[in-house]
């Protein structure tokens, strides 16, 4: 597996400015967030390809993540999946072929049954992977919360087709065993299916 070199993008940062960077310093693309500085109503996708091609670059998203694709409530949940099919719809014009996703859920811990909730994460995770226009592939990341964690990489791949990602950049969850392996953290662990 090849590793690319790329940094996100959020806030008020100026986003030429940020590409001249990438392009200046050896990185091959850039991470839009599209929940801070990037939301899908105010981006203008035109102006950003029209950058990332200008500097050899790729694009990458960072979907909304403040939005419930676990919800318990059943509104809730189909409203944030609909915004989730169109934040990649607008990521896919600007050009980005990757987002990534958090999978999981807002539920209280003590008010809603541990399994459905955790079901309910397994079925986002297969829906917004699937809700994607065909040029752009979703991946699930941030397993981590009181309904999943790091050591749920393997439920994931029995109970879904997605793709994840495994942020190290929040590696610091205390995690003792992966695989039935012992480990000091989540990042050691081997077998992941990952987006290249």
């Amino acid at each position: 597996m090849t590793i690319r070199q790329g940094f996100m993008i959020e806030g008020d940062a100026n986003p030429a400015k940020s590409f001249a960077f990438a392009a200046e310093h050896g990185f091959e693309f850039v991470e839009l967030n599209m929940e801070n500085g990037f939301q899908r109503a105010r981006i203008d996708t035109d102006r950003i390809h029209t950058s990332a091609v200008e500097y050899g670059l790729d694009l990458v998203v960072h979907l909304p993540y403040g939005v419930d694709v676990a919800s318990p409530h059943e509104h809730a949940r189909r409203g944030a999946r609909r915004e989730m099919a169109a934040a990649m719809e607008t990521a896919a014009a600007m050009d980005a072929k990757k987002g990534v996703f958090h999978a999981r859920s807002f539920a209280k811990p003590d008010a809603w049954d541990h399994e459905w909730v955790r079901d309910l994460i397994f079925e986002s995770v297969d829906e917004v992977s699937a809700a994607g226009p065909a040029v752009f592939e979703a991946c699930a990341e941030n397993l981590k919360g009181p309904f999943v964690d790091a050591s749920d990489f393997p439920a994931i791949f029995e109970r879904t087709d997605a793709t994840v990602c495994l942020d190290t950049g929040h590696d610091t969850l205390p995690v003792t065993t992966v695989h039935g392996r012992p480990t000091s953290s989540a990042s050691t662990a081997t077998g992941f299916r990952t987006s290249t």
